[in-house]
């Protein structure tokens, strides 16, 4: 298990775009009540299928979709089924991220899955939808005080690709700086560094396109 991490975080603040608040990210945040809710043993068992994922992705999957339709409201279960589903089956993942988004619009992991699945599909008018036009976690959720370390880096990846997209350099280089200071080490960083920090191969293809436009 990992360890938990306390961290202060203010939240960018540039051209007056992103409001600036500051939370604590940390591993025992709780980012989907109605999973803690579940009887103890329901819990054990998902979180067991979750562990055996990479290696029997298929063999979970009938387990994790009677456990979601047992119950259909819990996020966490949509994830694990989204997470088993990519393993093998593409289309059945982005159902079941699309699923998770129409039955839990106000979960963070939720909104920022289906965010992803816009980006892919160049769907970047929806990005201000998902996040009820908020580019801050604080603002989108003024009860929180606290996010998961999963939840940062998958709201500030969205953010990156979004902003990035707009041509806001600033602003998408505020969220990857975000996730390189909390999170050097992250999938997220990773791809966030790939989008806006290209090597040198990918920047002179990029002046080779312009120069040939």
């Amino acid at each position: 298990m990992a360890k938990n991490r306390n961290n202060a975080h203010r939240a960018p603040d540039q051209n007056k775009k992103i409001e600036q608040s500051v939370f604590e990210i940390g591993n025992d945040a709780v980012m989907d009540a109605k999973f803690f809710k579940l009887p103890e043993a329901v819990q054990q068992q998902a979180n067991a299928l979750y562990e055996r994922m990479d290696k029997e992705a298929k063999q979970v999957i009938p387990e994790l979709e009677a456990l979601k339709n047992t119950y259909p409201k819990v996020p966490t279960l949509y994830n694990y089924l989204s997470a088993a589903y990519g393993r093998s089956d593409v289309a059945q993942q982005e159902r079941s991220i699309e699923d998770n988004y129409r039955v839990n619009p106000n979960n963070l992991i939720a909104r920022c899955h289906f965010a992803q699945l816009c980006i892919q599909r160049k769907h970047f008018d929806q990005i201000p939808k998902i996040f009820d036009n908020k580019f801050d976690l604080k603002a989108l959720y003024p009860r929180r005080n606290r996010f998961h370390p999963s939840e940062y880096n998958s709201f500030s990846l969205v953010m990156c690709y979004y902003f990035n997209f707009l041509g806001e350099s600033t602003l998408a280089n505020v969220f990857y700086q975000g996730l390189k200071s909390y999170s050097p080490d992250a999938l997220e960083t990773q791809q966030a560094k790939q989008l806006l920090e290209p090597g040198f191969f990918g920047r002179v293809g990029k002046k080779l396109v312009k120069a040939l436009g």
